[in-house]
Order: structure tokens, then C-alpha cells, then sequence
């Protein structure tokens, strides 16, 4: 019941402010703590939609999607964050091992 209302609290709070990043970042937070995957997906669809100008919540939704095994969906994500403001070490890492994952060798050792 609490995490229904504080998942509503943070709703209304970005319902109320859809410019501040600070709704999505808790909201974020709490998902992942209570380990629900599926909602966490969706929202970060959702935020994606709305416009990712730092890649935060691609980078994001790439993690989630490939812990599911879900690696097709999850590399065109980090590469569209890479063209657009490049990728860290550890994004970069990932992205490698979802290469070789998908069975994509040239673009494993690129990565």
C-alpha cells in the first residue's frame, strides 16, 4: 500500500513538473530497488519518448533490456546514445559483450 501511494506521489509530481528531472530519477531509484523490471521498462520507454537529450534513459532501458537477454533491442539504444554523445568505458564494455552475445564479431572488436 505505501509503495502504491508513493509510486502515485511521484506520478503526480511529474504530472505537476514534466520538466524536472528529479521525479523520473526517484521514480527510477524505486523501481529498481523493488526489483519490478517490467514497470521499470516501461517507464523508461515512456521517458525515452518524451526526449532523452542525454541518453540517460536509453543507456538505462539498454541495461534493462539486456539483462532480460533482450540483446537486439538493447544495442540500437546504446548506439544511438554513442552517436549522439558518445559512450563511457563501461557502456562501451557492455556494448562489446552484447556484440558477441548477438554473434556480431567485427562489431564486437570495434566496440
Amino acid at each position: 500500500m505505501l509503495v502504491a501511494k508513493t509510486l502515485k506521489y511521484l506520478e503526480a509530481g511529474r504530472a505537476a513538473e514534466p520538466a524536472e528531472p528529479a521525479w523520473p530519477s526517484a521514480t527510477f531509484a524505486l523501481l529498481v530497488a523493488l526489483d519490478r523490471p517490467k514497470e521499470l521498462e516501461q517507464a523508461l520507454h515512456a521517458w525515452v519518448a518524451a526526449g532523452d537529450p542525454d541518453g540517460r534513459w536509453r543507456t538505462a532501458l539498454g541495461y534493462v533490456l539486456a539483462e532480460q537477454g533482450r540483446w537486439a533491442d538493447a544495442i540500437p539504444l546504446f548506439e544511438a546514445v554513442d552517436a549522439a554523445n558518445g559512450l563511457g568505458y563501461p557502456e562501451y564494455r557492455a556494448l562489446g559483450g552484447w556484440y558477441l552475445a548477438a554473434n556480431d564479431r567485427p562489431a564486437h572488436e570495434r566496440a
